[in-house]
């Protein structure tokens, strides 16, 4: 099972609020209380829940990527774009392989839709108008996607 917050802070002597001070660097705490937090958070293995963060935040620092085929080097290396761009802001990137299945593509949109992805990259087999319009709504950061574009689009050899 793995170790809470709560058994952090009994095992390092301080309060909940000092815990997650230290485990999201907000707030100040005195560097040798710091250094029993860690310490403690070294020994029981904790890792913070992002789940319950990203509740709090309403940020999941997750992104979606469905392309239609990793067999073809043209769309593993946008892959790679994608996950480089997103990685340097801070998004991990979750991947799907439609493979050209129209309703297989709707199952991984309602996936990365459940889970709150912060954004979509979808090289469609055919998504339908309306499926197409409830995910332009995801990913407010225009400015994110022109300069993911114009790097992606740098990194992919020409055919």
């Amino acid at each position: 099972m793995a170790a809470t917050m709560r058994e952090v802070a009994e095992r390092a002597g301080v309060s909940l609020v000092t815990v997650s001070r230290v485990v999201n660097g907000h707030g100040s705490v005195r560097p040798a209380t710091r250094l029993k937090v860690r310490a403690a958070i070294a020994e029981l293995q904790y890792i913070p829940d992002q789940v319950a963060g990203s509740l709090r935040s309403r940020r999941t620092g997750t992104l979606g990527l469905l392309l239609p085929t990793i067999a073809n080097a043209f769309w593993t290396t946008i892959a790679r774009g994608v996950e480089d761009e997103g990685e340097e802001h801070g998004y991990s990137v979750f991947f799907g392989n439609t493979d050209d299945d129209v309703a297989k593509e709707a199952r991984y949109l309602e996936i990365l839709l459940s889970r709150r992805v912060e954004g979509i990259v979808v090289v469609s087999s055919g998504c339908s108008g309306a499926r197409c319009r409830s995910c332009r709504c995801i990913g407010n950061s225009t400015r994110w996607r022109r300069t993911a574009s114009a790097r992606i689009a740098a990194a992919v050899p020409p055919r």
